[in-house]
This record gives structure tokens, sequence and C-alpha cells, in this order.
């Protein structure tokens, strides 16, 4: 790690005391956005598909955090790896502009997700 913060100093003209800084910065931030959920691709997990209707193009999934019309998510799984902006989402069939954590929605996906992938969203940037 620390050749590393040298060579980034060296070849970017930064002092190597401020990139490590900057570093903890970020790191602190993602602890307290993301915790163990952030994930490397500065993402974190609010759900999980429960079902997908293919015939409809829609999911089934199950929040663990907030959720609006209009944010982009990721879906993740072992063959799954696709990224949508919610434009319309139901709740008990009525649709909702925002749904949180333990509501089941429906969200419509322009492409194939499978049942237990995972639902992320990007962190905002720093």
């Amino acid at each position: 790690m620390r050749a590393a913060l040298e060579a980034y100093a060296q070849d970017f003209g930064h002092d190597e005391a401020a990139v490590t800084r900057q570093i903890r910065e970020v790191m602190a931030k993602l602890a307290k956005t993301g915790g163990s959920e952030a994930t490397e691709m500065g993402e974190r997990a609010i759900g999980k598909v429960t079902h997908y209707f293919g015939k409809l193009g829609v999911a089934a999934v199950s929040l663990t955090e907030p959720l609006r019309v209009g944010d982009r998510i990721h879906v993740v799984g072992h063959t799954t790896d696709e990224t949508f902006t919610v434009d319309r989402m139901q709740v008990d069939h009525e649709d909702v502009q925002a749904a949180g954590p333990g509501d089941d929605v429906a969200v419509h996906v322009s492409a194939k997700v499978r049942e237990h992938d995972e639902v992320r969203r990007p962190l905002p940037l720093v």
C-alpha cells in the first residue's frame, strides 16, 4: 500500500500525506454510508429479487433500504449484471413514488433478472 501511495504521489505531483489523508476520508465516508454492505464498486445493497415475471418484464424486489422512482439500480447475480433506472414502481398493485425497508415492490426491468439477485444503488460521489 505504501509503495502504491508513493508512486501515485510521485506520478501526479501530490504529497503522500495528503493522498493518505484523502483515502482515509473516503474510507470513513464509505464506512458511514455503506458499512460492510458497501461494495468495491461504490454501491450499497438495497434488496433482493424474490421473483421475475418474464412476460411482464417485472422484478419483485424485497427492500432493505429506501427506493424511489428515478433511482438507478444495479442488479447483480451469478449470471446477472444489469443497470436500470426505476421508471415505475408498484406496491400491492398500486403505483408509488417511494418505498422503504420491508416493502415488497414490483419494478419494471428491461432485461432478465433472477431470484436471489442482489439489488444495489450507487453511492453518491464524494
